[in-house]
């Protein structure tokens, strides 16, 4: 093994540096970078896990550059692999350092703007590995950490000689019909991809099996071959690291306690591996007794059941990457870049509540351009505003991006909490509250999801003005709680530059123009909803119009006529072309 290192060291010191480069990518855009970035897709290209900016650019690298350690040490061990052909040991060296390369280049690029769908770039990506190392498959001598590894192919050379003879074939031919899914409507993707992968990974196990078939019917023998000193201290390692992590998964489930203390003037929280709390009665508006609500052993915003739940999940992932797994011979079975293509498909879930006005609009607009949003639920009281809102997103333009977009009247409910959680399936992952009303606060942490955000954008008009929130929930759930608006100078330009770029139409917050003697009246209505932003233009001499009302005033006066046309081929929307012609042809005061 020694000799091996010696032979090899200066391929895996460039393996590791090239797998931790990103940290100095992500350093480099460290100001440009959101705090809080994707860290996971599915295999149609939709989000279903965020991390923070921190654990992207530092953590990411490191994990990967974990694995291709374990890879390195894996491949050391195995004795078979000193005479290993050395065209197939670059597969070793180069398949982790290319994994992470190109999956953060993909992460920055998408957090930035800069970079397609993941949609596009995961087949890319998987495809190009599958056709390189289809290459090198033939060319891998028989060893028990690098190739097909079965029963058949380890016990008898000329079936693994066979065996990677085919897959060789059948990986490049697979990987080239991968790259060429993303060239389908992406609801098919998921349905294809995962078929083609288990197709050209189990392909050879079978064509393998069929030589061993003839292979025993014509009496060739078919004797296990005894596990070598590496064999026995990877599977040692295995079996030791599996029961350390079982056994503090254990300790944090199992041995965490909480002890609540009522004193005078506070409630005293006292949780084991977690800060204490102390809340002051002055805190407290409201108490709930709620006897249904099993929170099972808790620690660290983290419980039993999420454990259960994480543990299923993690079990069939693994059991859709282990095709993956062979193909990069890894001896453990896994490998962060099987996880990009075989992750259990979620998405992110976005509520906002009270968003069927002007500001709400543009947060619909924003979130359903956003990587990775799966479902956005907008509410409001008002029937009118709905249907308005509708007409500037509409659910079809969604659905065009892969996003549920549904607007949902809350006025005859009783208590919307539960229909809101039935629709989002448990919860949302971010909660915008667009008006300042405190029932709404309340609702926002009803349907938050652990770990979930909610932002108080609406500034409350007064400066009292108490409303209720769990704070069980914020401590031991995780719930982020912000209040902002984005009114800060930073937060203006990048609105202008989302403008620019035509992720938000500014067009569609202005439901009405009027010149300056109607503005009094105007604001006496203000009361009533009616429509979104209304735009001034003090100079000129004209009534409250609504936009929708250009194409009817038209009919009897020219100047409405023309702007009707203009707003027509500008997709019903008010716009630079049309004020021009607004200000230029006008009456004035």
């Amino acid at each position: 093994m020694k000799s091996w290192f010696k032979e090899y060291k200066k391929n895996i010191a460039i393996s590791m540096i090239l797998t931790l480069l990103p940290c100095v990518m992500g350093l480099l855009l460290w100001k440009k970078l959101p705090d809080t970035m994707i860290s996971h897709w599915g295999a149609d290209g939709v989000a279903d896990g965020t991390a923070s900016k921190a654990f992207m650019v530092f953590a990411m690298p490191a994990i990967l550059a974990a694995v291709n350690l374990l890879c390195i040490l894996a491949t050391a061990l195995d004795r078979k692999q000193m005479q290993q052909n050395k065209k197939a040991m670059r597969v070793v060296f180069w398949i982790m350092p290319i994994c992470s390369l190109a999956v953060m280049a993909m992460v920055f690029g998408i957090a930035l703007d800069k970079a397609a769908d993941a949609v596009v770039l995961l087949p890319l990506l998987v495809g190009v590995m599958f056709v390189v190392i289809g290459n090198y498959m033939p060319k891998v001598k028989q060893n028990s950490t690098l190739g097909v590894k079965i029963y058949w192919t380890l016990s008898n050379e000329e079936n693994w000689n066979k065996t990677h003879r085919f897959a060789g074939k059948i990986w490049v031919i697979g990987g080239f019909v991968v790259m060429l899914t993303t060239l389908l409507p992406t609801k098919w993707l998921l349905g294809m991809i995962l078929p083609l992968i288990l197709l050209i990974a189990f392909a050879p196990m079978a064509y393998s099996y069929c030589i061993y078939r003839r292979h025993k019917a014509a009496g060739i023998d078919y004797s296990a071959p005894p596990a070598t000193k590496g064999d026995k201290i990877a599977k040692r390692a295995s079996i030791s690291g599996v029961l350390v992590v079982l056994a503090l998964v254990a300790v944090l489930m199992f041995t965490g306690g909480i002890t609540y203390t009522i004193t005078d003037s506070a409630l005293q929280i006292e949780a084991t591996y977690h800060s204490d709390a102390l809340v002051t009665y002055d805190q407290i508006d409201t108490i709930e007794l709620r006897e249904d609500f099993d929170i099972g052993y808790r620690t660290m915003g983290y419980n039993s059941a999420k454990l259960m739940k994480d543990v299923m999940a993690g079990l069939t992932v693994c059991a859709v990457a282990l095709p993956l797994a062979l193909a990069f011979g890894v001896s453990s079975g896994a490998t962060a870049a099987s996880g990009l293509v075989t992750a259990i498909v979620a998405g992110i879930v976005i509520a906002i509540l009270g968003g069927a006005g002007p500001m709400g609009i543009g947060c619909v607009e924003l979130a359903i351009g956003y990587a990775g949003v799966s479902q956005v639920v907008v509410t409001d009281l008002n029937q009118d505003r709905l249907d308005y809102a509708a007409k500037m997103c509409s659910p079809e333009e969604a659905a065009e991006k892969g996003v549920e977009l549904r607007y949902v009247n809350t006025s005859g409910m009783e208590d919307p909490t539960e229909y809101l959680l039935q629709i989002s399936e448990g919860g949302f992952d971010d909660v915008f509250v667009m008006v300042p009303v405190p029932a709404l606060f309340t609702l926002s942490e009803k349907i938050a999801r652990g770990d979930g955000c909610i932002n108080f954008f609406a500034g409350p008009p007064v400066h009292d003005m108490p409303g209720s929130l769990n704070l069980y929930r914020v401590h031991y759930d995780g719930i982020h709680v912000v209040g902002t608006a984005g009114s800060i100078p930073e937060d203006m330009t990048d609105i202008l530059h989302l403008v620019e770029e035509n992720k938000i139409h500014a067009g569609a917050l202005v439901s009405h123009i009027l010149g300056m003697k109607a503005a009094p009246q105007t604001l006496f209505d203000m009361a009533r909803p009616n429509g979104a932003k209304k735009v001034c233009y003090n100079e000129l001499d004209i009534p409250l119009i609504a936009i929708a009302d250009l194409e009817e005033l038209g009919k009897t006066d020219a100047l409405y006529a023309e702007l009707a046309e203009i707003v027509k081929r500008n997709g019903g929307l008010w716009c630079a072309e049309a004020e021009r012609y607004l200000l230029e042809n006008a009456p004035r005061l």
